[in-house]
């Protein structure tokens, strides 16, 4: 368990520099992350979420339901809308 709060420390940090780095991006009010619900785009949007007080800023996720999966595109979405309530983070979904 320890490995794992050292690697989400040091993830936070390595994001952390990239938008210090990054002038778009620390210089935005929001930031708006696309989140398909895989392992790749909800960590990235959990590690956003964890740094936005150290930035000042606040992150919106972005699902877009391609429907081309039937009912598990529905709940890949209902799944991210799910996860952003819990984390209080603002959700939107275009079809």
């Amino acid at each position: 368990m320890e490995y794992r709060k050292k690697l989400q420390q040091r993830m936070e940090r390595s994001v952390s520099n990239a938008i210090e780095n990054h002038k778009t991006l620390a210089n935005a009010s929001r930031w708006m992350v696309a989140v398909s619900g895989g392992v790749d785009s909800m960590v990235l949007l959990h590690i956003l979420h964890c740094t936005t007080e150290v930035h000042g800023k606040s992150v919106m996720a972005a699902h877009f339901n391609h429907q081309l999966r039937g009912d598990e595109s529905d709940k890949d979405a209902e799944w991210v809308r799910s996860q952003c309530r819990t984390k209080g983070i603002d959700f939107i979904e275009g079809k």
